[in-house]
């Protein structure tokens, strides 16, 4: 009979602190979904802005009239528009596979409020994505929050997902998908400045402060020659070319904001066969430990050149010369390089020693058999 008691007691112990997880826990299970994927419907082609608000940073981004986005909280720099069609079309896909709760005292607990409101910490707000039309009015907003982990601790195992609040209503969802979105203007900048070939390459000049310019031309089928080569020098053809394919993929890491303009002191400049110039014009070193250096980029065309170079070299022109960048510090190694870096001194062969005479022949008496000079030929009578 006491064990019957036991076991009963037990019971309903355990089903008393179960109703009490389940009233304090944030997370249940609600009932359907009437929208499981609320933009589905969404017109892309309606969307001319993109504001992504993050606790501690503002990203907006604007389509032109040309339909080409910019980063207007970056100067209006052109935006890099694969990244901003991946968003488009994540949002797009988004599905929820259900709703945890309706209560919004409960947001912070999945990182979920406002991340410009003054509710909160930090670390309780989410990111909130707002897509606008032509006028500038919402489209569609969601509050983006944690990451859920599967029950047993597995990221992007069982009933994973992430957190998820569409504006408008206090419920909160779990999102199948994830979605993670860059929160700092420079994130989206086009990285891309230029991408000259090395086989394009017919003459490369570089200028750094204090040393004469070193001016570097070859022919379409010739090697490179250096103005000025000495003879006993030659070139480190290797070291040579480095620099001539240094504006190959030749990308950015930010935008500097004051605009700087910069002299021709510590300069590239590549000209290729076609007669396309493009320089690139940097600033003095940072401090050290410094990540970054400043650098002013464009690009021209010789008088001469076909209108389609032309043409490629305005447009060039146009997006790269207003604007002031900021390239990974390693990058000045890359395009200024010493004259003894590119050349070397001739091989010789080493010159006799002073005063030492070459030794005369061994006589016969010391020499061994088979050495020493000649006997001549036998007198008569001896043969």
């Amino acid at each position: 009979m006491n064990l019957k008691k036991l076991t009963l007691a037990a019971v309903i112990l355990a089903v008393l602190a179960g109703l009490t997880l389940w009233v304090k826990a944030p997370e249940r299970r609600m009932g359907p979904l009437d929208n499981p994927t609320p933009a589905r419907e969404l017109d892309l082609d309606l969307v001319y802005g993109v504001e992504i608000e993050a606790p501690e940073e503002t990203v907006q981004l604007r389509r032109g009239k040309e339909n080409d986005w910019t980063v207007e909280s970056m100067l209006a720099y052109p935006l890099d528009a694969r990244q901003l069609q991946d968003l488009l079309l994540k949002i797009q896909q988004i599905r929820l596979s259900r709703a945890v709760t309706s209560k919004a005292d409960h947001h912070g607990r999945f990182k979920l409020l406002d991340p410009k409101g003054e509710e909160g910490e930090k670390k309780e707000k989410g990111t909130k994505i707002i897509l606008l039309d032509k006028e500038s009015k919402s489209l569609f907003e969601i509050v983006l929050g944690e990451p859920r982990t599967s029950v047993g601790g597995a990221t992007g195992m069982g009933d994973a997902g992430q957190y998820v609040r569409l504006m408008g209503s206090p419920a909160v969802y779990l999102m199948k998908n994830r979605l993670t979105v860059a929160s700092k203007p420079e994130r989206w900048l086009l990285k891309e400045l230029l991408d000259v070939k090395l086989d394009e390459v017919a003459r490369v000049e570089i200028r750094s402060p204090q040393a004469k310019p070193l001016i570097f031309t070859r022919g379409k089928d010739a090697e490179w020659e250096l103005e000025g080569l000495q003879d006993d020098e030659k070139l480190k053809i290797p070291a040579v070319k480095g620099v001539a394919r240094s504006l190959e993929r030749f990308n950015l890491r930010s935008l500097s904001l004051s605009n700087q303009d910069l002299d021709e002191s510590r300069s590239l400049r590549l000209k290729t066969f076609e007669g396309m110039t493009y320089s690139v014009r940097l600033g003095e070193p940072l401090a050290e430990g410094e990540k970054q250096i400043l650098a002013r980029v464009d690009v021209v065309a010789a008088e001469d050149a076909e209108d389609s170079v032309k043409k490629k070299a305005k447009e060039l022109h146009h997006r790269l010369a207003p604007w002031t960048f900021l390239l990974d510090a390693y990058q000045l190694k890359r395009l200024i390089k010493p004259r003894g870096d590119l050349v070397e001194k001739r091989a010789t062969e080493p010159p006799a020693e002073a005063g030492k005479i070459a030794a005369p022949p061994l006589s016969g008496k010391d020499a061994a058999p088979g050495e020493g000079p000649s006997p001549g030929p036998s007198p008569p009578g001896q043969e």
